[in-house]
């Protein structure tokens, strides 16, 4: 399963203002949401200033057959 993001990265490196493009489960890609919003960025530069940037992030979910977990992955 695949939750495809689209958000901001502000010039201070957070993630900002959400869009889902595509989701398999609303459940699974508000926790995705939940879980990059979490993370933080290099926010891109222009003349060596942190600036904001839109970003298109798909996100894999993948379930390993072994132990039942699953993880996400973006390769």
């Amino acid at each position: 399963a695949t939750v495809r993001l689209e958000f901001v990265v502000d010039a201070l490196g957070k993630p900002v203002e959400f869009s889902i493009t595509s989701t398999p489960d609303d459940v699974l890609a508000t926790a995705v949401v939940k879980a990059v919003k979490q993370w933080r960025f290099m926010p891109a530069e222009i003349d060596g200033k942190p600036v904001a940037t839109k970003v298109a992030l798909p996100v894999r979910i993948v379930e390993t057959p072994v132990t039942g977990q699953s993880y996400a992955s973006n390769n």
